[in-house]
């Protein structure tokens, strides 16, 4: 666990807007603020277009990426699948073909200014993602 800033902190849940089609979403840790990652969960609806595409999860902290965490499956045209990337969760998990659990590390602790991306290697122009949700233990800076 990193050294955590002074206090209890606030959890916070931030909804993000939905991305033009064929585009990434993402979302940046607001000014003067400290982001403990306890979840971050995208949805993903492919369109008929053939490809595998395999979702990640991407997060950089003053111009270094610190992880990149794939889906262990790809998802395929005409497909729906909501991930979830949960803080301290062992393994991949999967209820049926809709929902997919993926493991965040435990203790990333981002400052200010740090981006969150989940993208899709393979993404297609007319694939669309819908807003990406965070829930985090929040710090405010003096």
């Amino acid at each position: 666990m990193p050294n955590l800033p002074e206090g209890s902190g606030s959890i916070v849940s931030q909804f993000g807007a939905i991305p033009p089609a064929g585009s990434e979403v993402t979302a940046v840790v607001p000014l003067h603020t400290r982001w403990l990652l306890l979840s971050i969960g995208a949805g993903l609806s492919c369109s008929a277009t053939v490809a595998n595409r395999l979702p990640y999860v991407y997060i950089i902290v003053d111009g270094t990426a610190i992880a990149y965490i794939p889906s262990n499956t790809t998802q395929t045209a005409g497909s729906q699948v909501n991930y979830y990337w949960l803080n301290g969760l062992g393994a991949q998990l999967s209820a049926g073909t809709e929902i997919h659990a993926l493991p965040l590390p435990t203790g990333l602790l981002l400052p200010r200014d740090s981006l969150i991306k989940v993208s899709a290697i393979d993404l297609q122009p007319t694939d669309q993602f819908g807003s990406m949700n965070i829930m985090a233990v929040e710090w405010i800076e003096p």
